[in-house]
């Protein structure tokens, strides 16, 4: 621990007399490893309708803790949160039709940055609609089924 402070003292001494930038100090303390995110859309998920599925990437950590811990609410809210935090996060909008299974690696250019990669998955049946904290997988796969969403690392 002692370590770490002095690292850290060290970055933020360095980061103050060169300018470095706040979101240049959140990408060397970052936790995100997100690099790939599989979805899966089995046949009949979401009734067999397309399922609207949102990755956030969270920079400012005054916004972590307040981010909405269901899609209901996220989807809800959104518009709120972007006019309360200007640039303090990124969202991938997605469209996932039934049978269908994509693999996202374009993802915003500061995304390294991000203290908190979150996913949302707006369904019909409120028991699948729920978000999970992506930022700890290098590769996260999504499976959407009519019943639940199931998050794991990918094969």
């Amino acid at each position: 621990m002692h370590q770490f402070l002095k690292t850290l003292l060290a970055a933020s001494g360095v980061s103050i007399l060169s300018g470095c930038s706040t979101e240049a100090l959140n990408r060397l303390f970052s936790e995100n490893k997100l690099r790939e995110l599989q979805i899966e859309a089995r046949a009949t998920a979401n009734d067999n309708h397309a399922t609207a599925v949102d990755i956030v990437f969270v920079y400012d950590a005054n916004l972590e803790e307040r981010m909405p811990k269901t899609a209901t609410q996220w989807f809800a809210r959104k518009s709120e949160i972007a006019s309360n935090y200007p640039g303090g996060f990124d969202t991938v909008s997605l469209e996932i039709p039934s049978a269908m299974a994509i693999n996202v690696t374009n993802f915003p250019d500061k995304h390294k940055a991000a203290v908190l990669v979150r996913s949302y998955a707006k369904m019909g049946h409120p028991s699948t609609n729920d978000s999970f904290v992506l930022t700890e997988y290098e590769c996260a796969k999504i499976t959407l089924t009519k019943e639940k969403s199931t998050y794991q690392e990918c094969d």
